[in-house]
């Protein structure tokens, strides 16, 4: 369907749901997965296709870069073997546990994220890294040799301003982190932890499902707002951690004001492939903390 101008970033796709609602999707929403699809299918073919060259052009020597092997079927002494985007299968209780890890290089993971500054600044998916570098070392324990992970970080809304006057703002358009990966016992503790709830609630009712907790949302704790007026309740004279203290602030003021609580925006709903079928989401759609995504009826 084509809405407005020919422009191609204008044009938009709808969608069945099983709700029988027709959702309409900006093309421009779905730039970021294919974004990091050709980011991740560049560095595979970096690997495969021209790394002595880069890695001479990046000073290091004959023996080392002949002592580069991709994905060897053998390693020999001496070797350091590069292993690229291996899918690995396991079994685990009544269920196949699958994964796809981006490069490992002599033992060690690496991952390939782009992504907005936020994910360095708030370290909203830091849990998620390790648990997803763990699980990949639980399929992969042969070839994953280290006990952590390196994420390489490709911001994709990175300001050079910011860098320089904000402490915590990455200081490069490029990054990297370790994060320490659980031990096998531990990661598989989660993972039958995780199939047993899923087992549970496989053919349940959505409204019987777990909701997600605030963490998973990545949302901010609530503020109470003080308006001065109750007749003039446009924008917030100030903004309160406490509800007490927003309180105070109005006893003190003469108790003419008024203190209204602010709940804090669910992001995470903004990026989850569920949200067009969600009842949470739609809850927080009728709450005002979502904007209302765009429907055909």
């Amino acid at each position: 369907m084509l809405k407005g101008s020919l422009n191609p970033f204008d044009i938009r796709s709808v969608v069945q749901t099983r709700t029988e609602r027709r959702i309409v999707q900006d093309i421009d929403d779905l730039v970021p997965s294919r974004l990091g699809t050709a980011t991740h299918t560049a560095m595979e073919n970096a690997w495969l296709n021209h790394y002595a060259a880069a890695m001479a052009n990046l000073g290091y020597s004959d023996e080392v870069i002949a002592s580069i092997k991709i994905n060897p079927d053998v390693v020999n002494p001496g070797d350091v073997p590069v292993y690229l985007e291996k899918r690995t299968n396991r079994k685990l209780l009544d269920y196949t546990i699958s994964g796809k890890f981006d490069i490992v290089i002599n033992g060690e993971l690496h991952d390939l994220k782009t992504t907005r500054t936020f994910a360095w600044i708030s370290g909203s998916n830091d849990r998620e890294y390790q648990l997803q570098g763990s699980i990949y070392r639980w399929l992969n324990p042969d070839l994953i040799t280290e006990d952590y992970l390196t994420i390489n970080y490709l911001f994709t809304d990175w300001n050079v301003n910011r860098a320089m006057s904000e402490n915590d703002y990455p200081t490069n358009r490029c990054m990297s982190k370790k994060f320490p990966l659980l031990s096998l016992k531990d990661i598989e503790t989660f993972m039958v932890d995780k199939l047993a709830q899923f087992k549970k609630y496989e053919t349940a009712p959505q409204e019987e499902l777990p909701k997600c907790s605030t963490k998973e949302l990545w949302q901010e704790h609530p503020r109470w707002a003080y308006y001065k007026s109750p007749n003039n309740m446009k924008r917030a004279t100030k903004l309160f951690d406490l509800e007490k203290d927003a309180n105070l602030f109005n006893q003190l003021n003469g108790s003419k004001g008024v203190v209204v609580k602010r709940e804090g925006e669910p992001r995470r709903c903004n990026y989850c492939a569920a949200r067009n079928y969600c009842l949470q989401a739609q809850d927080f759609e009728l709450a005002g903390l979502l904007n209302k995504q765009e429907t055909y009826p």
